[in-house]
């Protein structure tokens, strides 16, 4: 039987000890800088420590001497150090997680500027493993995805290059050290030398085929939300960034203003123009602070949060329902607040699973449980940007009481003013100042506003006036500047003292349209307070007396009519265009959405069937057309056209056609062959190009081309060739 022909390539010469030895270095100093990097997602001061990672890291990158000059007593000193600094974390009260990320990281640090063994180096790829898995769990960010296949191409990398090794003998005793004369630029050509280009070729396209196939396998799995699932959550506390709480003082919002990180985006259907200027609430507070300030009072927070439920769909009170609004999607990041932000006015909200949840319907607000840990999306259906809060619960507790007895109530009334009567006195003083006295809601607003923006400028600091009495009655009477916390804040007072309820409202106002993913992107800086005061008529006027806001004093049904948002066509809003395309298509992506997505598939395919059937019927009644009519010259240039493609594809199989029969029959035997035949072929090629002859030859031919009755154990065969062949190679290294 004639055996295959054998390659006559030059096989690539065999890597030393020491050539390993360095490229793992190399690895391993890219593992390092890599697996620092996840901290970049994560929420913890260690930026100094992050600082001497990647300073140390990058050092020995291209110094692998360095190490080796280490004092002993530094070695014998890092553990014990390391130690007490743990034990000091813990102590301060930094939190378990928190103190063991700080950990790992000192552990990397050290592994980094020392020479490794193998049992370390594996060490190294475990340290890494527990940052990437801490980030993953606490962070959505492609940027990370991007991180975490860079630290398993690495990995995988270095855990191939240590096996490699350890198959090679040990230097002998009087080598030279293996970081003398290493350079990454030396590292870099050498493995360019004894590298196996079809080898990498292959490991990188099973690598690639690993990642799609883990992409895809994501995208189809159903996703299930596990609340309190992940000891993670409860070992890395969160704190809000923004300050919505029950209580705020004046200059907080202005503090939040400040904050440029990306509070929630607003994600629009198709071909939806974004709302211009739009109002997201957030808390409403009625307690008037004699210190200054407005907070959540008991009683309202009895009477409006006191039923707590776990659902998935809050529907909105059947008067404020709109008709006309479009559906919105939110993704409330983490760390801004435990309410929702929300328009005036919607039919329902739906929330990914059954949440644990507080509804306000007549505040028009939801609380959730507890702060949420990962970003939270929404969908708001009917939503509408509405000026008018609709409130029949509130009219029907102002029928209750006549017009004398309302101050025995004025906390649940809206009517609270600050406690000394001086104050008070000061208030009517203003009222008759500015002609206030007797007019309706709307014209009580509109002329109150006017009368603050013209004695009083927009400022994000402001000075109040020393002395006697209110805090806020004294900035009235004074022409300091103000924000908006101190306008709103006195438009309160003013239509209280008047007789008009009213209350302070704060969440976000505006935001920036993002030009990318065409999506409206609010940041913390969008902070904003504003008021609520009653018509009279069974309705909440939203009034926004803050000068710049560009608003309309007092918002009608109509909504706000301010000028469009911004358009932001920054680096910035690139990469959170990709966030955005993130929420949409793997975060936010459920069943429904994967059955729409087959489905569309599936109908694109169907699509480019037909196109295609129509698109062969085309061509074959031109061609007969072009040979019916008189054209000849058509008729000869189609004729032209199949000939010369005849003739290049007789001469594409005369050509090839030894190869590919080759090829064919090669393919035939394979499949015809007994599986201890093919491989027992295999080993005799290794062998014959290693120069092996002997008893294990042998044995294997007669696996090859013998019976299978004088076959001995295959198993120990190919066992005793495997062995037979590293003794050679070990022989040619040394």
């Amino acid at each position: 039987m004639e055996r295959p022909p054998m390659s006559k390539a030059e096989k690539p010469p065999l890597p030393k000890s020491a050539d390993l030895r360095r490229l793992q270095w190399l690895l391993g100093s890219l593992l390092v800088l890599i697996s620092a990097g996840t901290v970049l997602f994560l929420e913890i001061e260690a930026w100094g420590l992050l600082a001497c990672i990647l300073g140390a890291g990058l050092l020995v990158l291209f110094r692998a001497d360095l190490p080796a000059r280490i004092p002993a007593w530094a070695h014998r000193l890092a553990f014990p150090v390391i130690v007490c600094l743990f034990g000091w974390e813990l102590w301060s009260g930094s939190g378990l997680l928190p103190s063991m990320v700080r950990l790992c990281l000192w552990l990397l640090l050290y592994r980094a500027i020392c020479h490794r063994t193998r049992r370390e180096e594996l060490q190294l790829v475990l340290l890494g493993l527990f940052l990437i898995v801490v980030a993953g769990v606490l962070t959505i960010s492609v940027a990370f995805v991007a991180l975490l296949v860079l630290f398993a191409l690495c990995a995988l990398s270095l855990l191939l290059v240590v096996t490699t090794g350890d198959s090679l003998a040990a230097p002998a005793g009087g080598e030279e050290y293996w970081w003398n004369g290493y350079s990454v630029a030396g590292v870099l050509r050498r493995t360019r030398e004894f590298l196996d280009w079809r080898q990498l070729a292959g490991g990188l396209g099973l690598f690639g085929l690993l990642v799609g196939a883990s992409a895809v396998i994501f995208v189809m799995i159903p996703r299930v939300q596990m609340e309190n699932s992940l000891f993670l959550e409860q070992l890395f506390p969160r704190k809000a960034s923004t300050g919505f709480s029950d209580s705020i003082r004046f200059g907080e919002v202005t503090e939040i203003s400040q904050d440029q990180s990306l509070a929630f985006t607003l994600d629009l259907p198709q071909g939806e123009s974004p709302p211009p200027a739009p109002y997201f609430r957030m808390q409403v507070l009625d307690e008037y602070l004699e210190g200054g300030g407005f907070r959540v009072s008991a009683g309202l927070r009895r009477e409006a949060f006191a039923n707590e439920r776990s659902i998935a769909t809050i529907e909105g009170p059947p008067h404020a329902q709109s008709q006309v609004g479009v559906p919105w999607i939110i993704y409330l990041e983490t760390g801004v607040a435990r309410s929702l932000p929300l328009p005036g006015a919607f039919n329902r909200v739906r929330l990914r699973d059954a949440t644990a949840l507080r509804h306000a319907s007549g505040l028009r607000l939801i609380q959730l449980r507890d702060d949420p840990l990962a970003m939270v999306p929404y969908r708001i259906e009917g939503a509408f940007d509405s000026g008018r809060i609709e409130d029949s619960g509130f009219a029907f507790k102002l029928r209750q009481y006549p017009e004398g007895n309302r101050q025995r109530a004025a906390r649940r009334l809206f009517l609270e003013l600050p406690a000394d009567e001086a104050s008070r006195e000061a208030l009517d003083r203003l009222l008759s100042e500015m002609d206030l006295r007797g007019l309706e809601a709307a014209a009580f607003c509109e002329r109150a506003a006017r009368h603050l923006v013209a004695h009083h400028g927009y400022a994000l600091s402001s000075a109040v006036p020393s002395g006697r009495g209110d805090t806020l009655v004294r900035w009235m009477a004074s022409p300091q500047p103000g924000h908006c916390e101190l306008f709103a804040s006195s438009l309160v007072l003013l239509a209280r003292a008047a007789g008009h309820p009213a209350r302070v409202v704060v969440g976000f106002r505006g935001g920036t349209w993002n030009a990318f993913s065409n999506s409206l992107s609010l940041r913390n800086r969008d902070a904003h307070a504003w008021c609520e005061v009653w018509d009279g008529h069974g309705a909440w006027l939203r009034v926004d007396p803050t000068p710049g806001t560009g608003a309309q004093r007092v918002a009608d049904d109509q909504g706000a009519r301010g000028a469009p948002v911004e358009t932001d066509r920054s680096l910035t809003a690139r990469f959170e265009g990709l966030r955005v395309l993130w929420y949409r298509r793997i975060v936010n992506f459920d069943q429904q959405t994967q059955m729409e997505a087959l489905q569309s598939a599936r109908q694109g395919l169907q699509a480019l069937g037909q196109w295609l059937g129509e698109r062969a019927q085309s061509l074959r009644r031109e061609a007969v057309a072009a040979f019916a009519s008189s054209n000849r010259l058509a008729a000869v240039s189609v004729a032209a056209v199949a000939l010369l493609l005849a003739v290049l594809l007789s001469w594409l199989v005369l050509r090839y056609r030894r190869r590919w029969r080759w090829s064919l029959r090669r393919a035939g035997n394979r499949r015809m062959q007994d599986p201890v035949r093919r491989e027992a072929g295999r080993w005799l090629r290794r062998l014959q190009k290693a120069g092996v002859q002997g008893a294990v030859y042998q044995e294997l031919e007669c696996l090859r081309f013998g019976p299978p009755e004088a076959w001995r154990s295959p198993a120990e065969v190919f066992a005793r060739a495997r062995v037979e062949l590293k003794g050679v190679r070990n022989k040619g290294t040394a």
